[in-house]
């Protein structure tokens, strides 16, 4: 198990295909913030890089943002 280990590495914001940006994990939580989304409803995922050779690469579920 990874027991009280703390996750390292990047994650990938994208919506859709389009990538957003990237964070740094800290404390093992990324936040990315960005203004550049347009009106509508936009399917957000982060996708976690990896924390080789302890964890592997992981995408999360969508979360739908509304821009209004």
């Amino acid at each position: 198990g990874l027991g009280s280990s703390t996750l390292n590495g990047t994650v990938t914001f994208k919506d859709g295909g389009k990538s957003l940006g990237t964070a740094t994990l800290s404390g093992g939580q990324a936040t990315f913030s960005t203004s550049s989304l347009k009106r509508g409803s936009h399917s957000i995922t982060a996708t976690y890089g990896g924390d080789s050779p302890n964890v592997g690469s992981s995408v999360s579920p969508a979360v739908t943002q509304v821009v209004n």
